[in-house]
């Protein structure tokens, strides 16, 4: 089995990138936020994730999905393993730092959770159910101890950035940047993307 995965990387694919170790290039799935927190890829940058690898006797060609931390793989191992839920849609639900998703979880924000991603509604449903009393270690891990993007640099970049986050998620553009903008004035302590998405969604719960 794959742990971990310490290479240059060599483009993308359909669903992935490339990893070059060893002379063999291995396609790669990264859940949405660690891929952000990367950064830009370029071509010859070295990469160090750590890999959870997949496959099933119906898929016997594994998949591989990579992260930057083990609190990461964890958090998507117990993701995935929710009804109704596929190794690529928990990777793709994961939108947002673990914690944040946990936390989500944990209080039952089903607004939040249907929003992500790869997650339909009666999916939601199933995961908080299943896994409410399974996130509190994820639910309580600091934002410095999760991967998360880099910090908007501008106020007018906080608000593009959460608008077109709430837009991937569903929200009509429009409420977006209504909402995104009434949140600003009512809660000038909000600094980062993150914070602003998830008390927009305990708003509207």
């Amino acid at each position: 089995m794959i742990a971990s995965l310490r290479g240059i990387y060599r483009g993308r694919t359909t669903d992935g990138i490339i990893v070059e170790a060893g002379g063999v290039g291995y396609e790669v799935i990264l859940p949405p936020v660690v891929e952000q927190a990367l950064g830009e890829l370029v071509e010859g940058r070295e990469l160090d994730l750590r890999i959870a690898y997949y496959a099933t006797r119906d898929q016997p060609v594994p998949v591989l999905f990579g992260f930057t931390r083990d609190e990461e793989r964890q958090f998507w191992e117990l993701l995935r393993s929710a009804p109704q839920v596929g190794p690529k849609s928990a990777a793709r639900a994961m939108v947002l730092p673990i914690n944040r998703i946990a936390q989500a979880i944990q209080e039952g924000n089903r607004e939040l959770v249907d929003s992500l991603p790869g997650i339909s509604a009666q999916g939601a449903d199933k995961i908080i159910a299943s896994l409410r009393k399974k996130v509190a270690r994820f639910a309580t891990l600091s934002d410095t101890e999760v991967v998360a993007p880099p910090p908007p640099t501008s106020d007018e970049e906080l608000e593009r950035l959460a608008v077109a986050f709430l837009v991937e998620m569903g929200v009509k553009r429009a409420d977006a940047a209504r909402d995104v903008a009434r949140l600003r004035q009512e809660r000038p302590d909000l600094h980062t993307v993150e914070d602003l998405v998830m008390e927009y969604f305990r708003k509207t719960r």
